[in-house]
């Protein structure tokens, strides 16, 4: 109970610094995600197109916008007025919501249409995600505070999330197409209200360069980046992709393969309850050396993806399986992103997280693809053991190699 006391004590922050309490609130909904479910949903209830779909797809958080980042890192850093600039890329997203709206209201129903809409509001996001990241950094937040905050936003954004998919799957077997347009005026309302608190914020300045300069330097700070910096890169962005590059197969196994049935629900469900303990796990867990991080984060869901490929038969042992690594994820997610901005010189963190984020794509995609064809080949439980294992063995290494690099925060 101390422990939870502590958690929810870090949001006294938010009466103390304008700034953290501005981000917290604006990115309490995961907008991008129920965006991208709302337009799988109405364009499959619309048209019952799964190519149509398709389109929609393509243009999700793990599509064609994530290659973006290295030049939202290389714009940002050109930029002196961020509030100038976060300001209009907002703008250019509440218009891009009054369009998908209107088009929703006169039940236009043409997937290209709402791919381009989509596409066109995630990559808004990401140019304008590096200022969050400078914002927060320039509050001088503590990891300690910034963890508990990361935990309980973290929770939150899920629980908002499962609470509007669950209360749309419900309430369009009533309302039909309609509840979809009430869906997207309310990400309309919600991005009116992010533009309202950004207006009120005071931004700091922020030294600019020329775009071609900060494109090259993004590249030079992360060769230059310390040893710690690295291997978190090595581990979390280059290794652990291609080991979560399995959750579509985990999805398949547990019958999540369509986003408007009750496995899907059910599955949401327990996502929000393994946040809300990964918030909980990443605080209690006291990781001093990075090679503890490998032992509590890495290794651990290397060896449960190893279990899952051989507890199948057993269902509910197997769904155990997937609810720890989910918590494990999460906790380390949390650990992760508090660790780097608190961690990261204030000047670099506009270049050097976009570009990691890059790679973790980049990798996640080709990674996809690869153990897709190969699954079909060799068969999805054999891809599953075979991908677990070679988790375990490369984190093992790494673990061996770094026991004595500690984690200065």
């Amino acid at each position: 109970m101390e422990k939870i006391r502590e958690i929810i004590k870090a949001l006294e922050v938010l009466k103390q610094n304008d700034t953290v309490k501005v981000l917290f609130v604006t990115q309490l909904l995961p907008v991008n995600l129920i965006l991208y479910y709302l337009l799988v949903g109405y364009i499959y209830l619309s048209s019952r197109s799964l190519v149509d779909i398709g389109l929609i797809v393509v243009t999700s958080l793990s599509g064609i916008p994530s290659f973006l980042l290295p030049f939202s890192s290389a714009i940002n850093n050109s930029v002196k007025n961020l509030k100038r600039y976060d300001l209009t890329i907002i703008s250019l997203q509440i218009i891009t919501l009054i369009f998908v709206v209107g088009l929703a209201m006169a039940n236009y129903s043409f997937a290209p249409i709402y791919a381009i809409l989509q596409g066109i509001f995630v990559s808004l996001f990401i140019l304008r995600e590096p200022v969050n990241l400078y914002l927060l950094k320039s509050t001088n937040i503590n990891f300690d505070k910034l963890r508990n905050l990361e935990g309980i936003l973290s929770s939150l954004r899920q629980i908002n999330q499962t609470v509007i998919v669950i209360t749309i799957i419900l309430l369009e077997n009533i309302y039909g197409l309609l509840i979809f347009s009430v869906g997207f005026a309310l990400l309309l309302i919600f991005m009116l209200i992010t533009l309202f608190f950004k207006l009120k914020l005071r931004y700091p300045t922020a030294e600019s360069s020329t775009i071609t300069s900060s494109f090259i330097n993004q590249f030079k700070s992360l060769r230059k980046m310390n040893n710690t910096a690295k291997l978190f890169l090595v581990s979390d962005y280059i290794v652990y992709p291609i080991i979560t590059s399995v959750s579509p197969i985990i999805f398949y196994l547990l019958g999540i393969t369509n986003m408007f049935n009750s496995s899907y629900s059910i599955y949401l469900i327990f996502l929000s309850i393994s946040t809300i303990l990964a918030t909980y796990i990443s605080n209690i867990l006291n990781v001093k050396t990075f090679s503890e991080y490998i032992l509590f984060y890495r290794i651990s869901i290397s060896i449960l993806t190893i279990l899952l490929s051989l507890s199948i038969s057993v269902f509910p042992i197997f769904m155990i399986g997937v609810f720890a690594i989910l918590i494990l994820e999460n906790s380390s997610f949390i650990y992760l992103n508090s660790f780097l901005i608190t961690f990261i010189e204030k000047e670099k963190i506009r270049l050097i997280i976009p570009l990691m984020e890059f790679i973790f794509s980049l990798v996640y995609s080709i990674a996809v693809i690869i153990i897709s064809q190969i699954g079909s080949e060799i068969g999805i439980l054999s891809v599953l053991r075979c991908i677990g294992i070679l988790g375990a063995i490369i984190y093992t290494i790494l673990f061996m190699k770094t026991r004595n690099i500690k984690l200065a925060k």
